[in-house]
């Protein structure tokens, strides 16, 4: 509706309620009056009593000269100690009559909210919406629009833990009601809301969910993508939590064009590959139908060669990574060149973890003015929407069009980024409260070849079950060992897909072309969307522009799976994903080797082929193992010449010895003790992987679960987000 057409709402002064005292108001908050008296009556009044006679015992001279006694003194320190509780009493009465202050400016707002969309509403339907011209508004603004922003301030009203409002075009003022009709007025205000999301049609948008008492979350566009928050917590990083920043109109855009073009795991196989993978075929069939013993034994001694390699590097990670991280210098929060950060969190189906991931982002030591924290949420996800809702948190409703999985949300939330750097949490995650300030020192302390600072993951929940206890060790393994030692060698560490900071300008220089990307052009392709291990293959992507990945002396607690039915979906997606990563890489690998270097390619691929291939031949030569000393046949006896036996021994006794000392130290180095009994159960834990490779081999084959992504379950330990938040150092 052109301007000229919005007609002009001007609402009549109406009269204020008259303003109580605020003794009055004190005795209806939450209950605040009735925890100040009994604090009151437990500390000051035992205090006012008869003096105990032990106290009347003569003391020692007044320091000044005089004489006195030990009641004397002990009076004094009462006196004192009563007057810095008085002093506290009366900071915390001011806090209280502030929290008032802001219920009553809220309370304000919504009232002028609703009343300005009844004053614009017409009297009955129409086929589009009315629209009216606000004060400062650039253009008019339709009767729906009005109304949600009703619909967002009685939800900000109703937040748990209340900060000042965002200024908006209506003025209020900020008087101090009465707690009885503050809450009469907002179910007054509820009922006419009601009224009015009857009568006025919605404009034109996509369909959002039903959300009962809630503000409707529409699904964001590539012009306008929708942003709805409410205050929750009193903290600096709180307000970019819950302030709804202005939308993107015009989403970053991908600036690729990198050396070597990067391919897609959307396609498993490539023609070149399966010509490739049929002709090596080819060739080991009719080698063992032609001659079987010389074919076999060349299987055999690469098998052990590969096994030689790939145990030697996991020996030489362990010696880079000199078990402790370099501590980085934190930046320091008051620095006035501050970065601004973009902290991009999807979820989907995670109801139950939004309260918890609330508090741990809140708990960030960042200026709130430098981060944009934003939710990434699936539209048909009506109960995490609602409670995104519900606990005042920012989020962006993902639109429909592509995979649901977490890349194509990431994809999505990184063209609404504004952040310089970007970094991705799950919602499990409980970070350190200086993480942000680490990243910032770490990036500053390394070169511009850096192009991401991956932090540290622990458990919260290591003890719970045998399978949790794996898991815990694993991660002490992978990010302790593992990825340290890769980062240090200079070589391609994969990331973890939580808790690592990215240059945004990297992202978007290492992006997918958008004619690329097979679905709406308001996402920017940093991840492969086809990809279940996305941040492997992003790793991938950095190494071919000869970028660098670095750890920092940062942790984030998560929770570790309990059960092996969980497990067993999360570690398919795991291998599932290494599995794609390595076939794309080995595409065009003189191509790719030239690009990331012969060394750094080698070991990138021998990880994400080899872990795989790893658990598929370990039960194949155990039951060869088993089956000789069964039989004692001389077939299996000529397929190891002395050489290949006497090395294939060796491995056999120290590579087991070296998994199993790994994990018995990682218990000891992380005071685990009670943990280290667990790992005699490994020979189970490694049975344990070959089922999962089964699954993942099942999946690989049908295309319907080729690209498939199992969404592990959290929240479903006894340990409470609050207990695991208490590892966080506050």
């Amino acid at each position: 509706m052109a301007r000229s057409q919005a007609r002009e709402i001007v609402l009549p002064d109406r009269p204020r309620e008259p303003i109580r005292p605020f003794e009055r108001v004190l005795t209806h908050v939450d209950g605040e009056p009735t925890q100040l008296r009994h604090r009151r009556e437990a500390t000051v009044r035992p205090r006012l009593g008869p003096v105990p006679e032990h106290r009347l015992r003569p003391g020692p001279l007044h320091p000044q000269g005089g004489v006195g006694t030990r009641a004397t003194s002990l009076l004094i320190a009462d006196i004192d100690a009563m007057q810095n509780r008085v002093v506290t009493l009366t900071g915390e009465i001011a806090d209280l009559r502030a929290t008032m202050g802001t219920l009553a400016v809220q309370a304000e707002r919504a009232r002028t909210w609703v009343d300005l969309a009844e004053a614009a509403a017409p009297p009955a339907r129409s086929p589009a919406p009315t629209a009216v011209a606000l004060a400062d508004e650039p253009g008019p603004v339709t009767v729906d629009q009005i109304l949600v922003e009703a619909e967002n301030e009685l939800a900000r009203w109703e937040a748990p833990h209340l900060v000042p409002p965002p200024a908006t075009s209506v003025a209020t003022a900020a008087p101090v009601l009465e707690p009885e009709l503050i809450d009469r007025r907002l179910h007054e205000l509820k009922a006419r809301v009601a009224t009015l999301r009857a009568a006025v049609p919605a404009a034109a948008a996509p369909p959002a969910p039903a959300i009962p008492a809630a503000p409707r979350a529409r699904a964001a566009t590539h012009s306008q993508p929708a942003r709805r928050s409410a205050p929750f917590a009193p903290s600096r990083a709180a307000a970019a939590l819950s302030h709804p920043a202005a939308p993107t109109v015009q989403p970053r855009r991908a600036r690729p064009g990198a050396p070597v073009k990067r391919e897609m795991a959307r396609e498993l196989l490539t023609r070149g590959q399966i010509v490739a993978a049929a002709s090596c075929g080819a060739i080991i069939v009719a080698g063992v139908v032609v001659a079987p013993v010389p074919a076999l034994r060349v299987l055999i001694l690469a098998v052990v060669l590969f096994w030689t390699l790939l145990l030697g590097l996991k020996a030489r990670l362990a010696i880079a990574s000199k078990t402790t991280y370099e501590h980085r210098r934190a930046a320091d929060p008051a620095d006035a060149d501050l970065p601004s950060f973009t902290v991009l969190v999807p979820l989907y189906r995670e109801a139950n973890m939004v309260r918890g991931l609330r508090d741990a982002l809140g708990r960030l030591h960042y200026p709130g003015e430098l981060l944009q924290v934003l939710l990434l949420l699936e539209a048909d996800d009506e109960e995490t929407i609602a409670a995104a809702v519900q606990h005042g948190v920012a989020y962006l409703v993902v639109p429909e069009g592509g995979p649901k999985n977490k890349p194509n949300a990431l994809n999505f939330g990184l063209a609404q980024a504004t952040g310089d750097y970007t970094v991705i949490y799950d919602a499990e995650d409980r970070p350190e409260p200086d993480q942000l300030l680490k990243f910032v020192g770490t990036f500053r302390d390394t070169s511009e070849k850096v192009a991401c600072v991956q932090a540290r993951l622990m458990f919260w929940n290591g003890a719970s079950s045998w399978v949790s206890r794996f898991y815990w060790v694993e991660y002490v393994i992978h990010f302790e060992w593992v990825l340290r030692g890769l980062a240090r060698m200079g070589l391609v560490p994969p990331l973890g897909g939580t808790s690592n900071c990215f240059r945004t300008s990297v992202l978007l220089d290492v992006a997918f072309a958008p004619g690329e990307m097979p679905f709406q052009d308001a996402y920017i392709g940093a991840w492969d969307p086809w990809n279940v291990t996305e941040d492997a293959d992003l790793a991938g992507a950095l190494a071919l522009r000869g970028l660098d990945v670095v750890m920092t002396d940062s942790v984030t607690y998560e929770e570790a799976t309990a059960s092996l039915r969980i497990a067993l979906g999360q570690r398919s997606r795991w291998l599932k994903g290494y599995l794609h990563t390595g076939l794309v890489y080995t595409r065009h690998p003189i191509t790719m080797s030239r690009a990331m270097s012969l060394r750094r390619y080698a070991v990138y691929v021998l990880l994400m082929l080899g872990t795989p291939l790893s658990i598929l031949l370990t039960p194949v030569f155990w039951a060869l193992t088993v089956a000789y000393f069964i039989t004692r046949s001389t077939f299996i006896e000529s397929l190891y010449p002395a050489p290949v036996l006497y090395l294939g021994v060796a491995l056999m006794l120290a590579g087991n010895l070296f998994l199993f000392y790994q994990r018995v130290w990682a218990c000891v180095h992380r005071r685990s003790d009670g943990g280290v009994k667990y790992m005699l159960l490994s020979p189970i834990w490694e049975l344990f992987g070959v089922v999962v490779l089964l699954r993942v081999a099942n999946e690989l084959c049908r295309k319907s679960l080729r690209h498939r992504w199992v969404k592990t379950e959290h929240g479903h330990d006894t340990v409470t987000d609050d207990q695991g938040a208490a590892l966080v150092h506050v």
